[in-house]
């Protein structure tokens, strides 16, 4: 297993005018092997200290295999920019290196500047930073009502013989949606990806 930090040989890898170090890259890598080693979620928060671009990693908590919860805190002298977590492969479409609506929702909420996601399937960390006049309003709006899209469809669950049919158009639409709201409002940096052996 071979890995590679995007970005070639640069100790900083940078993010609009964010920077994150070679050593909080790896952290953020040795988070998701040990999250699909140990089948539960991982995350940490991002902070920086304060006036500085410089990106920190804080505060690994481990949750089970669905979902995970950050302490969204940082050291007295830093300010909590965003968070990374990761995804497993729990469905045909899951483990992917892209947020969800719920992700994106408490990215909205947190007033986030970045959030990083690292997909079990996909082998890949990626991050994102919000796109010049990002709007609040806006994607609260478009995430509230994509969700409400995804409940209902959820409904068919409960009355559906093929419940893995039905499921799986869950998620190929919520991954559609997601990819919707990303292309408008966010820009996707991909951080680190497994090199496969040749």
């Amino acid at each position: 297993m071979f890995c590679r930090l995007e970005g070639g040989k640069e100790s900083m890898k940078r993010f609009n005018s964010f920077m994150i170090n070679l050593k909080n890259a790896s952290s953020m890598i040795k988070q998701l092997k040990n999250s699909v080693e140990k089948e539960n979620e991982v995350a940490s928060d991002i902070c920086s200290e304060n006036g500085k671009n410089a990106l920190i990693i804080r505060n690994v908590v481990y949750g089970d295999s669905d979902s995970v919860m950050p302490l969204k805190k940082c050291k007295k002298d830093e300010s909590l920019m965003g968070g990374f977590h990761t995804h497993l492969s729990r469905h045909e479409n899951d483990g992917l290196d892209i947020p969800s609506l719920s992700d994106i929702r408490e990215f909205v909420k947190r007033d986030s500047h970045i959030m990083c996601i690292g997909g079990e399937k996909t082998k890949k960390i990626s991050c994102y930073t919000r796109k010049s006049g990002f709007s609040k309003d806006l994607v609260n709006r478009q995430v509230k009502r994509d969700i409400g899209v995804i409940e209902k469809m959820g409904l068919e669950l409960e009355t559906s013989e093929d419940v893995e049919s039905v499921m799986n158009e869950i998620v190929n639409s919520e991954i559609r949606k997601v990819n919707d709201i990303i292309k408008e409002h966010f820009i996707k940096h991909l951080l680190w990806a497994e090199e496969t052996k040749k």
